[in-house]
């Protein structure tokens, strides 16, 4: 038997045992503590000891997906959304970092490393590109948040060069005008 067809047959299983999306207890039992939305990709579920709060998270951030996978990082209480990002609502400059992906071939912004502090209750993203966020579990609120200093290099080069462009282009436009209007 290949190993997706075992794959497929394990899932059967366990979606047979316990038909419900949600949390159950780890101790064999099927009674649902509390549903939550079926989630279609697969994610990274990260449970609380409390046993109420939850963190669900798409790690791999590629925009070629977003639209099937929902949201990045969602926390939950009780089944409960309690807040939801998306990547261009954490990551300063995110339209611009995958234009510049997609141009030069620098890596997409994608987690590199994410935790959840069960005894602070914090959870905790990495990305490749050097960001950082501390969320509270508790209120999905984010408690702290670090922009990759290279982000705000590029970006301050690219509002520069932009700049210049303008520039430039209104003395091109403009300057032929005066110097008609001067003689």
């Amino acid at each position: 038997m290949s190993g997706k067809k075992r794959t497929r047959l394990a899932q059967r299983a366990l979606e047979k045992r316990y038909p419900n999306s949600g949390l159950y207890r780890n101790d064999g039992s099927t009674v649902l503590i509390w549903p939550i939305h079926y989630l279609p990709t697969p994610k990274e579920v990260y449970v609380s000891s409390d046993g109420v709060h939850l963190v669900v998270a798409f790690l791999n951030w590629d925009s070629d997906s977003i639209s099937e996978r929902g949201r990045a990082v969602e926390f939950f209480a009780n089944g409960q959304l309690l807040a939801a990002y998306d990547e261009s609502e954490l990551l300063t400059g995110y339209l611009g970092r995958e234009v510049l992906a997609l141009f030069t071939g620098v890596a997409r912004v994608t987690v590199v490393d994410a935790a959840l502090d069960d005894p602070s209750g914090n959870y905790l993203l990495e990305t490749n590109w050097g960001d950082s966020f501390r969320f509270d579990v508790t209120t999905g609120e984010i408690i702290e948040s670090r922009t990759a200093g290279s982000v705000q290099i590029f970006l301050l080069c690219l509002m520069g060069t932009a700049a210049v462009s303008v520039v430039w282009l209104l003395r091109k436009v403009l300057m032929p005008n005066l110097k008609a209007d001067q003689e």
